[in-house]
């Protein structure tokens, strides 16, 4: 019985902290990526300094988070939203608007994905 029973809470123990890192990683996402639709919209009115800005910041976020991430993601993926941030930024220095765009918004679809791709749900789980 006394196996059945630390069985059980260390399946429980790795339940919680499967759904705890789930929860995490939406969190990181979701303020990352309202960063950068922010930015988007910004560079679409032509404030390209308030776009570089908070493009900055959504950056900062994702280091800040980085160590955590590289625990939890898969190290190549975590290396392309860096080259991601990097190619974006050199974008908005030079304001190249439709590279920026499309950069922008394949740097968007990484950040998002990272946190679906881990979420506890039938289809990640088939």
């Amino acid at each position: 019985m006394r196996r059945l029973t630390i069985s059980l809470g260390l399946l429980a123990l790795l339940a919680g902290l499967g759904l705890w890192n789930c929860a995490r990683l939406e969190q990181v996402s979701e303020g990352i990526a309202e960063t950068l639709t922010q930015a988007q919209a910004l560079a679409e009115e032509g404030r390209w300094e308030e776009a570089e800005q908070c493009t900055l910041q959504a950056r900062q976020d994702w280091e800040n988070a980085g160590a955590y991430l590289y625990i939890v993601l898969c190290h190549n993926y975590t290396d392309e939203v860096s080259a991601g941030f990097q190619e974006v930024l050199a974008l908005l220095r030079w304001r190249e608007a439709p590279e920026y765009t499309a950069a922008s918004q394949s740097l968007l679809a990484q950040v998002t994905h990272f946190s679906e791709a881990e979420q506890l749900n039938w289809k990640n789980l088939l």
